[in-house]
């Protein structure tokens, strides 16, 4: 399996001047938050900007120009705003291995800081695609916010788990998968050749990519956690989310078909050593390999709605899903 640094090789230069981008902005965020007595760990430039990558790979030629990388960098910053403010919502305890920015400074100082970074990430988009690439960027932050409200209705609603799962997938769909998907088509407009459908079939491309993106990372924190390599008070199970795992688990696995059951799953999940046990049973019952049908579902419609598009400009798009198909391949089976 091409790592991932193998397969960003053709768009290294344009990240790496992504990043430089990124640390100056660290560098501003610092000076606003007056933090130089007590450094403020921001991660702005660590991850696996997959995002970015995306938008890169499908900008095709036009990858290495500043008007795409000054893009690529606001659609990092969007993303790491949405993080600030997940955090405080969720409550989270750690970020990336370190405490999350409303730890380390307020709520309150949070809450601007993330606004700030989503001001000035829309303002940074070049004028050449301004208007459409803001429009489409705009949409994501509200899908992003009525996303968010559902989820946290998801935690406090009993509900029975057939209407949880219509809205766990669109909630992963308004805060996942959207942004995926218009990311490539936002990139895809630096390619003039292509036409309003082919634009449409990146974003498609995305959106599904996404998905499977998010189901994966779903099931990657409880790998995680049976391999000892993650605590399980940062689980999204004990904030009350059930991700597709606990839901195949619950359904196919413990039979549970009323809201009582349902109701009574998710207050077991919150509870360390049931979680644990959870755990060892999902795997003992091969869970996972429902979960990785599922990602393999939309890593197929993701490269069938490229499939008319010249080969040469979806190639490094496809590696990154085969990429993540051969991983989830891994983890899950």
């Amino acid at each position: 399996m091409p790592s991932l640094d193998k397969i960003y090789s053709p768009i290294q230069a344009s990240l790496t001047k992504l990043e430089e981008q990124l640390h100056r902005f660290e560098n501003n965020l610092s000076a606003i938050t007056k933090s130089d007595t007590t450094p403020i760990i921001f991660n702005l430039s660590e991850g696996k900007k997959i995002r970015a990558a995306l938008l890169l790979f499908s900008s095709g030629i036009a990858s290495t120009s500043d008007a795409v990388i000054e893009t690529a960098t606001a659609v990092e910053l969007i993303h790491f705003a949405s993080l600030v403010h997940d955090d405080i919502l969720d409550q989270e305890s750690e970020r990336r291995g370190e405490k999350p920015l409303y730890k380390q400074l307020s709520t309150k100082k949070s809450l601007l800081l993330g606004d700030y970074i989503l001001t000035k990430a829309l303002q940074d988009i070049p004028e050449t695609i301004y208007i459409k690439a803001s429009k489409a960027l705009l949409s994501i932050i509200s899908e992003m916010c009525i996303g968010e409200f559902s989820q946290l209705q998801m935690k406090e609603d009993d509900i029975e788990q057939t209407q949880y799962r219509q809205n766990y997938y669109d909630v992963n769909f308004k805060k996942t998968a959207l942004l995926f998907g218009k990311v490539c088509y936002i990139g895809s407009l630096f390619n003039k050749t292509l036409s309003e459908d082919e634009h449409a079939a990146y974003m498609r491309f995305g959106e599904n990519f996404g998905m499977a993106f998010q189901f994966l990372d779903d099931t990657l924190e409880i790998a995680q956690q049976l391999n000892g390599e993650k605590e399980i008070h940062v689980f999204d199970a004990a904030q009350g989310i059930v991700t597709l795992p606990y839901l195949n688990y619950a359904e196919n696995i413990l039979q549970i078909q009323t809201p009582e059951t349902f109701s009574q799953f998710k207050r077991d999940l919150k509870d360390p050593e049931k979680l644990i046990t959870i755990h060892q049973n999902m795997k003992k019952e091969k869970v996972f390999e429902s979960v990785l049908e599922v990602i393999q579902t939309y890593i197929i419609n993701a490269k069938r709605a490229l499939a008319r598009i010249d080969s040469d400009l979806t190639m490094n798009l496809f590696k990154i899903a085969d990429h993540f198909d051969k991983k989830s391949q891994k983890i899950c089976r």
